[in-house]
């Protein structure tokens, strides 16, 4: 697994929200974690590629492709792994 970059600035007016997107790549099976604090929301924009995501707490696994985003609200354990080829996507 990878430590995924840290977020480097949150907005003072939507605090919920980076001002810094964070771009990851991800091989097939490369796995990337990050804790979503209480009140905070983590936005995922898949560039290329495919991978699957899910949060701790939720019921649900999410398959994202080039082009898709998905919102993931805290607090919990956001995880993701590449699949297929890998992925590239930004973390907002």
């Amino acid at each position: 697994m990878i430590s995924c970059p840290p977020l480097m600035e949150t907005s003072t007016t939507h605090p919920r929200v980076s001002l810094c997107p964070v771009n990851v790549r991800l091989a097939s099976r490369e796995t990337c974690s990050r804790r979503i604090g209480e009140g905070k929301d983590l936005g995922i924009r898949v560039i290329r590629g495919e991978l699957w995501a899910t949060a701790e707490g939720s019921t649900e696994d999410h398959v994202l492709a080039a082009g898709d985003f998905k919102q993931f609200s805290g607090p919990g354990l956001w995880v993701a792994e590449g699949i297929g080829a890998g992925a590239e996507f930004e973390i907002a």
